[in-house]
């Protein structure tokens, strides 16, 4: 009799509990990973902004501090999240292209309907209500920037149009600006995909992004009115080339085998200098043509992740990519639930120095945010990971119904 396997600890079981849901079969850790830096780094900023408008001291000194300049930054990391959505989007279009097989246009829009709409549609409505009910609003607008009325708002904001109709992110949940940036791609990347495709060799492919990617910023000044660039800063008109540069790590990735491993180790010391650059926590000149760096920096950052030596092995830890895994509901529930809580419990730190103030609110408000995520989470969002939710839903209440019929 062979002796039996350990019992899984109490953190394997907690993480194999939240662990996000595939369906594919080809679960990459790494990717959970990346979405956990740029979480964390958009949660960073998030809680920076609220502390400091709270903070009764000279909110210019803390401005002025390089403390202040690296959290400002944190908005990076949606960058990261566009790099990331074109790899992914970019790999699960052009894989059966490249297998000859055609593009399953139903099976695509509507595996986007079922595993993000509901998880978006539920938390954005629980929040309008509660914004709307405990009188985060005034004059019937909700605070914030723009202060639109709130169900005209509400609704702008489940079709993915706020910004489109009222040039500003929603006041009630202003990251939903990304997501409508990240809808406009999910309609393109096809077209892209079947474009690229005809291109028979990867490096040709890769060739045909880049220089789209650099030719993207002129084509759209040359095209586009000066007003509409004004009145749409966060459309695929602005971010398109930065999704692009997941497509350059997908046709890198097919162009070349595993790296050795001084190569790997090489790209993890360029990947954090392209962080550091990206981020401005250090600044060089890079002779490019405009719009060309950002996501040269993001190809470099990704690259890493999934050819790098450290980096590849630190966003494979089960920990980094179980919380990247679960970065669609904390993205949607973080800033409201910060809001909340550091509106409610920094009147209590009044002779706190700002930073002091800032460690106190990150020892509150983060685990606010996880607890409130992992609710929604297991709640929400996971059962909606199932490919098959709709149809098992269906037969479950169809059972539900003809039990509950009383015979004859």
């Amino acid at each position: 009799m062979s002796p039996s396997s350990p019992s899984p600890s109490f953190l394997d079981r907690l993480l194999l509990r939240f662990r996000r849901v595939t369906t594919g079969g080809g679960y990459i850790p790494e990717v959970d990973g990346v979405r956990c830096v740029a979480i964390l780094m958009v949660i960073a900023q998030h809680l920076h902004e609220r502390v400091l408008r709270r903070f009764s001291g000279s909110q210019t000194d803390v401005e002025a501090t390089w403390g202040h300049q690296l959290l400002s930054q944190g908005g990076k990391g949606v960058l990261i999240f566009f790099g990331l959505s074109g790899f992914i989007l970019y790999q699960l279009l052009s894989r059966p292209l490249l297998q000859g097989q055609t593009l399953n246009w139903r099976a695509y829009f509507w595996r986007r309907i079922t595993r993000l709409e509901p998880p978006y549609i539920v938390i954005t409505t629980g929040i309008v209500l509660f914004v709307t009910v405990f009188g985060y609003q005034t004059g019937g607008k909700l605070l914030g920037k723009g202060g639109q009325p709130v169900w005209a708002s509400y609704a702008a904001t489940l079709t993915y149009t706020h910004t489109l109709i009222y040039g500003r992110p929603p006041s009630f949940n202003p990251p939903g600006w990304s997501l409508e940036t990240e809808v406009q791609f999910y309609l393109l990347a096809p077209l892209l995909a079947l474009a690229l495709l005809r291109l028979p060799r990867p490096w040709w492919r890769f060739g045909a992004a880049l220089t789209l990617i650099a030719v993207w910023p002129i084509l759209v000044h040359s095209l586009a009115s000066e007003n509409v660039l004004l009145r749409y800063p966060t459309s695929i008109l602005t971010f398109l080339p930065h999704f692009l540069s997941g497509v350059l790590v997908c046709e890198w990735i097919r162009a070349t085998s595993v790296f050795p491993r001084a190569w790997s180790v090489a790209a993890d010391l360029v990947a954090l200098v392209a962080l550091a650059k990206l981020t401005h926590i250090i600044q060089f000149h890079i002779p490019l043509l405009p719009g060309l760096e950002e996501p040269l920096l993001l190809t470099l950052i990704l690259l890493a992740a999934f050819r790098g030596y450290a980096i590849k092995a630190l966003l494979a830890r089960p920990a980094v990519a179980t919380l990247g895994g679960m970065c669609y509901t904390i993205y949607l529930v973080h800033l409201p639930t910060l809001e909340l809580v550091v509106g409610r419990t920094a009147r209590f730190f009044p002779k706190l120095d700002y930073w002091s103030l800032l460690g106190v609110e990150a020892l509150i408000g983060v685990p606010a945010v996880m607890i409130v995520s992992a609710v929604a989470f297991l709640l929400i969002e996971q059962p909606c990971m199932r490919k098959n939710w709709p149809t098992e839903l269906r037969d479950a209440l169809l059972r539900r119904w003809r039990g509950g019929k009383s015979p004859g």
